[in-house]
């Protein structure tokens, strides 16, 4: 009797061991015969837009209703946070499956072979081959070549303008020259009030550069190519007119905040920055800003930033595919939609980008509709490098820029030192 016992015992053992998947050191096992099946998760990282949480739900509603057996992880940095957060995640292994990164960031991921190609995804799928504008792609998320974004959102520069101060000076149209920008900069300052005003990072001041036929590297992206007679004359001029307040010293120092509010305060005649900074300033200036008193344009040259957002998917990833179904669902028509009403800023869909322009909401605030239009406008004329050591050839040249506006070195001598760092640089 005690040995049938303890053979039912044992048998009993047996069909525990044997039937409790969580008991197998490969984890989960899908039961034959049965629907039930692995369930995976797969992770995005947002680049501060927390926001945007109940659309962001939306997303993953969307997905997980389509891939029930798949559950996605939301994470959001702030930006002073968000490249620190990926290269511990990175180094462990943990590393997100999906990144929202904002402008060349993505060039040292790529470089690194943390990010996958999604060339290939976009091309081979008829839903998203046509999805996304083509000029974004090209200019804003391929490196050497390859794509490694999918828009996500980009709110490229535009020149701003007070009509009021532009009115006062007997200025009836925007520049359309380096020398006409310089020359306005002059007529607009008076007093308090300066005449021109740009933002100083992600580029934004490089395009002062551009429009006067200087580039920055040269085509192969291998050796620095802005140190020219030209490129001197530029930075002899603008340290020229900062001395002389023409052009607002806040441009060399300050960051986002306090910009808009000086544009804001009616204290500048124009202001370069990007589409997004209407909803900024228009607070700060909320008694004045209006579109009989503020107008935008292009830039001289037409130059623009694409001040952009994009998605990638990391090349660790175990699962590119739903990666890349949840891409899909975000940069659907449905979303996309949804973030320009909610934003102003352009997506990359074409199609919904450019039925936003018509849309009855828009017709409510013309100044909004311009600088959209503008936007579009320049599409074919974005500036601004995409290489892996982007931040690095930025800071070595805005150091020596500033030192150049400040008057702690002539105009040749900054360049030359700027010229040797990058050099450097890109040669390691």
């Amino acid at each position: 009797m005690r040995s049938k016992r303890n053979l039912l015992w044992v048998s009993a053992v047996l069909l525990i061991l044997l039937g409790s998947p969580s008991l197998w050191a490969g984890g989960q096992k899908e039961t034959a015969g049965k629907a039930a099946a692995v369930e995976k998760k797969i992770s995005i990282l947002t680049w501060n837009i927390s926001f945007y949480e109940k659309n962001i739900r939306g997303w993953i509603s969307d997905f997980e209703k389509e891939n029930p057996n798949t559950k996605v992880e939301w994470l959001d940095k702030k930006g002073s946070e968000w490249d620190t957060f990926f290269q511990t995640q990175l180094a462990s292994g943990n590393a997100p499956d999906i990144l929202d990164i904002q402008g060349p960031l993505f060039a040292k991921y790529a470089a690194m072979g943390a990010l996958l190609e999604v060339g290939p995804y976009i091309n081979r799928d008829a839903e998203t081959k046509d999805r996304y504008n083509k000029n974004i792609i090209k200019s804003a998320y391929t490196y050497n070549g390859k794509v490694y974004e999918v828009p996500f959102y980009f709110a490229p520069s535009v020149l701003y303008y007070n009509k009021i101060m532009f009115k006062n000076a007997g200025l009836k149209k925007l520049p359309e020259t380096f020398d006409e920008l310089m020359n306005y900069a002059g007529k607009l300052t008076k007093e308090e009030k300066s005449g021109f005003l740009t933002l100083n990072f992600d580029w934004y001041w490089w395009p002062l550069f551009r429009c006067n036929g200087v580039r920055l590297l040269t085509p192969d992206n291998k050796k620095a190519a802005f140190n020219t007679e030209v490129a001197v004359k530029t930075l002899e001029t603008l340290a020229e007119m900062t001395q002389k307040g023409a052009i607002a010293k806040i441009s060399w120092t300050a960051r986002w905040k306090v910009p808009n509010d000086a544009f804001g305060a009616g204290n500048i005649g124009m202001y370069y920055s990007n589409g997004s900074a209407y909803h900024n300033f228009a607070k700060s200036g909320a008694e004045w800003v209006s579109p009989d008193t503020v107008g935008v344009g292009s830039f001289p040259g037409r130059w623009t930033l694409p001040g952009s957002h994009g998605f990638a998917i990391n090349s660790a990833s175990k699962y590119p595919e739903k990666a890349w179904k949840l891409v899909k669902i975000i940069t659907n028509d449905k979303w996309s939609e949804v973030f320009i009403k909610r934003t102003n800023i352009f997506t990359g869909n074409n199609k919904i980008d450019n039925e936003f322009l018509k849309s009855p909401e828009l017709k409510k605030d013309q100044l909004k509709l311009d600088i959209l239009k503008t936007q579009l406008q320049n599409m074919d004329r974005l500036t601004g490098p995409t290489i892996a050591q982007d931040a690095r050839v930025k800071d070595a040249f805005y150091n020596e820029l500033q030192k150049a506006l400040f008057g702690e070195k002539t105009a040749k001598a900054a360049l030359n030192s700027a010229e040797k760092a990058i050099n450097s640089i890109l040669a390691e």
